[in-house]
């Protein structure tokens, strides 16, 4: 026998191998253009809370309906948004078997927060201006007790005590009711009134507020706020007593886009906000001055201040228990004084950098509670134009400066309550005029 020659593989061979290719990648190209999975969702169940009114309130803050299709990123977002309800600490969901193939019965477990719970927060700040002997940082604390009840269908009444340790600020008590799911799903309104107890040289501080908010779509949301104020307060100078009425009144406009993963410490999700806010503070000062007496010498002062702002921060989870972040905040604060010729215009833009990481694991922390630990680096630029004087005369004056801005902060999170400490530290990189 002669030798074996390998030629061209016949035509049919080649046809086959050619078409066998395209069928593969016609396959991968269909897949890549398919959609997400959907799920059939033909009922959802709340799991982990006993009230009726609670149950609801997470139904309707999921934004979800029965008997439509969901992907699985949809429901994971409606489980964040449910999150975010004040009294939620933490919130999972699973998909069981419906009574027929492809339906689904959605189980949303939350661990909802004890109906009396705490917070104890300390806060130090610090910069590189501070005088040789005084002390780095300057600390203050701020202790809540709070309460909250399932009223009705989808409320929530809630009340609350906060007590500071500066001294002469008081304790502040709060009470307020919640409606939620407000003529569609999501939407909610909330009332409160609050007024400073236990200090002498303040009297008839009182507060009283609304906000309302409502999605617009997804994820995006529109609120709205209105608050009142009056308090009357004692200053002394030279053995005169002099006394404030204070009367201010403020409403807010904002609109938010949130999917992140939680309110507090969150580890993904985008977060964005704008907002604007006006508000208008009446002073009438009444006392005794030496040159005066005993005539009373009366002032009145009027002042609006105008605030824009925006926010916005980006989270990722790098590891099961560390997250990075990165971010920043720009507002324009303008205040005028109508009185004097007093106005000035502050503007703020802050870029930052953050790093989050869990001190327990997983199991611990559904246990015990959530310990975590987060650092921030950031950049700060700030400007403010002043203008102020007499009827005669007017100086004006412009502060500019970069600030490099560390923080760092300790969050204990449970069903009880959260305990917070947390450090700012500021160093100038340099101001001019």
């Amino acid at each position: 026998m002669g030798p074996t020659h390998r030629g061209s593989p016949p035509l049919a061979t080649t046809l086959y191998r050619i078409g066998f290719f395209l069928a593969l990648a016609g396959a991968a190209i269909a897949a890549r253009g398919q959609g997400p999975d959907v799920f059939l969702v033909e009922r959802i169940v709340v799991e982990g809370v006993d009230s009726a009114a609670a149950r609801q309130i997470v139904v309707s803050e999921s934004l979800l309906r029965e008997g439509r299709n969901y992907s699985e990123a949809e429901l994971r977002e409606a489980v964040y948004r449910v999150k975010r309800l004040p009294f939620v600490v933490d919130a999972d969901m699973a998909l069981r078997k419906g009574s027929e193939r492809g339906a689904y019965e959605l189980a949303i477990t939350v661990e909802s927060a004890k109906p009396v719970a705490f917070s104890i927060e300390a806060f130090g700040f610090g910069d590189d201006q501070h005088f040789p002997g005084q002390d780095r940082f300057d600390w203050s604390a701020a202790g809540t007790v709070s309460a909250r009840k399932f009223v009705g269908s989808r409320g929530l009444l809630f009340g609350s005590v906060q007590g500071f340790d500066v001294a002469g600020s008081g304790e502040i008590v709060q009470v307020g009711y919640t409606q939620y799911g407000l003529l569609r799903p999501g939407a909610y309104a909330s009332a409160a009134v609050s007024s400073r107890l236990g200090e002498e040289d303040h009297r008839d501080d009182f507060q009283a507020s609304v906000q309302v908010g409502t999605p617009i779509a997804g994820n995006h949301a529109i609120r709205a706020g209105l608050a009142r104020t009056e308090s009357k307060s004692v200053l002394r100078s030279d053995n005169h007593r002099f006394e404030v009425e204070d009367k201010s009144w403020e409403g807010n406009l904002e609109w938010v886009f949130d999917n992140t993963d939680d309110p507090l410490i969150p580890a993904e999700g985008t977060r964005l906000s704008a907002r604007g806010s006006y508000s208008e503070t009446r002073l009438e000062q009444r006392g005794p001055f030496a040159a005066l007496e005993p005539l009373p010498f009366i002032i009145d002062v009027s002042s609006e201040d105008w605030q824009l702002r925006g926010d916005g921060r980006r989270y990722w989870r790098v590891t099961p228990r560390q997250s990075l972040a990165v971010g920043g905040s720009a507002w324009r604060i303008h205040s005028q004084v109508r009185f004097f010729v007093n106005q000035s215009t502050e503007d703020v833009l802050l870029l930052e950098g953050t790093h989050a990481v869990s001190l327990l694991d997983f199991d611990k922390a559904r246990r015990i509670g959530d310990l975590r630990w987060e650092n921030s680096l950031g950049v700060e630029r700030f400007k403010e134009v002043s203008e102020f004087g007499d009827f005669t005369i007017t100086t004006r004056s412009v502060e500019k400066r970069t600030d490099l801005v560390l923080r760092s902060a300790l969050l204990f999170r449970s069903a009880w309550g959260l305990v917070r400490v947390a450090i700012t530290y500021v160093d100038s990189l340099g101001e001019g005029g």
